[in-house]
């Protein structure tokens, strides 16, 4: 108890970096949601772009259902 009278505040702004550790957690947390979603679009991208054949059927696709860039 005696640390804590000594500090400024009575420590009162001591806990910040446990804020920070807190938003840390919620983002990561967060990231672990959506990466399966995020893996999947990359998966998707990467498919498409590998042949211009593939680049074109889908271009079709976006048109039909009026997707814009």
């Amino acid at each position: 108890m005696q640390l804590k009278k000594d500090l400024v505040c009575g420590g009162e702004f001591f806990h910040i970096r446990c804020v920070a550790h807190i938003l840390n957690l919620i983002v990561q947390d967060g990231l672990a949601v959506i990466g399966e979603a995020l893996e999947k679009i990359r998966d998707s991208v990467k498919y498409v772009q590998i042949t211009e054949s593939r680049e074109i059927l889908f271009q079709g696709c976006v048109e039909s259902v009026g997707v814009r860039k």
